[in-house]
């Protein structure tokens, strides 16, 4: 069964997500890989959406049976999140979004 650990603000924007197949590893150690992905991309530690600094993770189990299920869904869901991003970078950049 494959599980999501997500990096949510209070509004429960997702600031970076990771699926793992239950037993390969702790929730905690997925968060951790997430912290430091943030980390190398240069994320700041807040929402990019509503600027929140009170971020937690959650863990949940998927519908998922296995990876190769799980992965065509998370991709699409990955690229939908980094146009959103992309699209808040460029309103910051021409002083529309102001977190």
């Amino acid at each position: 069964m494959i599980h999501l650990v997500q990096h949510l603000c209070p509004e429960r924007h997702c600031l970076m997500a990771a699926g793992f197949v239950a037993g390969s590893a702790t929730p905690e150690q997925v968060a951790r890989m997430i912290l430091d992905r943030e980390a190398e991309l240069g994320y700041e530690a807040r929402c990019w959406l509503c600027g929140s600094t009170e971020l937690r993770f959650e863990e949940a189990r998927t519908r998922f049976p296995d990876m190769e299920t799980a992965m065509p869904v998370l991709r699409q869901a990955e690229e939908a999140n980094r146009s959103t991003r992309e699209f808040v970078e460029r309103l910051r950049k021409v002083g529309v979004w102001h977190f």
